[in-house]
């Protein structure tokens, strides 16, 4: 008579394969490989750096929900639709402000960020049956 079934060994949840296979398969937002899980600008979005308090200035000039924001720190990312940070600097000439000492970065094509952490409480560890080895 064989013994009870025991489930295989198998690695730890690796919290950065959680957050990348929420960006890659949830939001279809592409990711460089290793750690911490980076995400390339320039193919969905382009990201604006900027001050929290400029961040915040133009998010109350939004409607609720219109683009993704991530704080870190002092800084605002604003996630914005791709190919507005090559647009940047001629929209700052345009409104004359080409001049001034704008505490602003765009990143675009060929730029990568570090991702922020997913909205809500992280997901549970897998409840699937054990299976045989």
């Amino acid at each position: 008579m064989p013994g009870p079934l025991l489930p295989c060994p198998r690695r730890p949840l690796d919290p950065d394969e959680r957050i990348r296979g929420w960006y890659e398969n949830e939001l279809g937002w592409a990711t460089v490989p290793g750690a911490p899980v980076r995400l390339i600008a320039g193919r969905r979005f382009d990201v604006l750096d900027v001050p929290v308090a400029a961040g915040h200035a133009a998010l109350r000039r939004l409607a609720p929900g219109t683009a993704p924001v991530a704080v870190r720190g002092p800084r605002m990312w604003l996630l914005v639709a791709a190919g507005s940070a090559e647009e940047l600097p001629g929209i700052l000439r345009w409104l004359e402000w080409g001049g001034l000492p704008l505490d602003i970065a765009a990143v675009g094509a060929g730029g990568t960020i570090e991702a922020p952490l997913p909205p809500g409480p992280p997901a549970p560890c897998s409840t699937s049956r054990p299976r045989p080895c």
